[in-house]
């Protein structure tokens, strides 16, 4: 198991992660784990974050959760399901997992918290660049 403490260790640099501010937990072949804590920056004009928020870091946790499994690959298609909106100040905590790794495609699933809270769930299909 790779544990970071927001540093990049095991996982490349990535500067619209760094921007937003999201913080890698735990990396490890199939699962990896990610957290934000909601900034005034993180919110739409309605004062909730922001729908771009919660697909940048699902899909940076899912990827994240292929480490180990492939060396380069893209995410080819993404799914997210809005569930309950989130405010400033509270933390958003990210699990993704693979659900199926094959040799070129990785399929991929997270589950979005704040606290006990489901506020948002996804899925990704991720091409495998190298082989």
């Amino acid at each position: 198991m790779l544990i970071m403490n927001g540093g990049v260790q095991g996982v490349p640099a990535n500067p619209f992660i760094e921007l937003l501010e999201i913080e890698f937990i735990r990396v490890e072949p199939g699962q990896a784990e990610t957290r934000l804590k909601i900034a005034s920056k993180h919110l739409n004009p309605w004062n909730y974050v922001h729908g771009g928020v919660f697909a940048a870091m699902a899909d940076a946790t899912m990827g994240a959760s292929i480490r180990g499994l492939a060396k380069v690959f893209t995410t080819v298609g993404i799914n997210l399901n809005y569930i309950k909106p989130v405010r400033e100040g509270e933390e958003i905590t990210c699990r993704g997992s693979v659900v199926h790794a094959g040799s070129r495609i990785i399929q991929t699933q997270a589950v979005m918290t704040v606290e006990t809270r489901l506020v948002a769930t996804a899925s990704a299909t991720f091409y495998v660049l190298d082989s």
